[in-house]
C-alpha cells in the first residue's frame, strides 16, 4: 500500500489532492496536515512514500519543512505544489533537494505524471523550470551535501561497513572481511543507522550509494 502525506493549509486544495489520488491510486493511505509542524509530527511515527507540500502555510512553511526533512529523512521522496510560479522559490527548494516542483493550476495528468515519476525514483520539474534556475545552484547536488557532512561523525570501521553495505555485501560477509565479530558488525550498523537518521534497510543502502570518502 502506497502512503501519502498532503501538507496544505487550504481545507479545500488538500481535500482536492486526496480525492485525485484516492479516485486514481489503487490501495492507497492519504493522512492530511495543515503545516509543516504538524507533518513533522506525523513523520515521526509514519513512514510515507510522498509528501506533496504547499510552500506558503502558517508556524511552518513548505520551505522550512523541506529543510527539516532533509535533516531527518534525507531519502524522502517530497514533491512541492504551489500557487507561486516565481523563480526564486523554486531556486531554494531546488538547493534544499525537492525532487518535483508543480504550480496548483497544473493539470490533473500532469500531477499524477509527476508523482508516478517521482515515486520510480525520477524528478518532475514543468517547463516552466528553466535552465537558468538550475544552472545558477551549487554544483554538489543537496543531498549529496548533506551526506558529506554526516559522514564526519563515522568511525572508519563504520565508514568500511558503509561501503560495503553499498555493493550489496551481506552482514556476515562483511564480518569476514573485517575480521569482525556478527554482533560487532550489527552494532556498527544501528550505530551508522542512528548517525545518519536512516529509519529502514532500504533508506540505509540508499545513503550508502551515495557516500563518498
Amino acid at each position: 500500500m502506497k502512503s501519502f502525506l498532503i501538507v496544505e493549509d487550504e481545507k479545500v486544495t488538500r481535500k482536492g489532492i486526496v480525492y485525485l489520488l484516492q479516485s486514481t491510486i489503487d490501495n492507497c493511505k492519504i493522512s492530511e496536515a495543515q503545516n509543516g509542524e504538524e507533518a513533522i509530527e506525523q513523520m515521526k511515527d509514519q513512514k510515507f512514500d510522498l509528501v506533496v507540500t504547499d510552500i506558503s502555510m502558517p508556524k511552518m512553511d513548505g520551505i522550512e519543512l523541506l529543510k527539516e526533512i532533509r535533516n531527518l529523512w534525507i531519502t524522502q521522496k517530497v514533491l512541492v505544489l504551489t500557487m507561486m510560479d516565481s523563480e526564486e522559490p523554486l531556486k531554494k527548494m531546488l538547493a534544499i533537494g525537492v525532487d518535483g516542483y508543480l504550480i496548483k493550476n497544473s493539470a490533473e495528468v500532469e500531477i499524477l505524471t509527476a508523482i508516478e515519476r517521482i515515486m520510480a525514483g525520477k524528478k518532475y520539474f514543468p517547463p516552466k523550470v528553466t535552465e537558468k534556475a538550475i544552472d545558477n545552484l551549487p554544483k554538489t547536488p543537496p543531498v549529496k551535501r548533506v551526506l558529506l557532512t554526516q559522514i564526519h561523525n563515522l568511525s572508519n570501521t563504520e565508514k568500511e561497513v558503509m561501503e560495503m553495505i553499498a555493493n550489496g555485501i551481506p552482514v556476515n560477509e562483511i564480518a569476514s572481511l573485517l575480521s569482525l565479530p556478527y554482533n560487532v558488525i550489527s552494532l556498527a550498523i544501528l550505530r551508522i543507522r542512528e548517525k545518519t537518521k536512516t529509519r529502514t534497510d532500504q533508506e540505509l543502502i540508499e545513503f550508502a550509494q551515495n557516500f563518498e570518502k
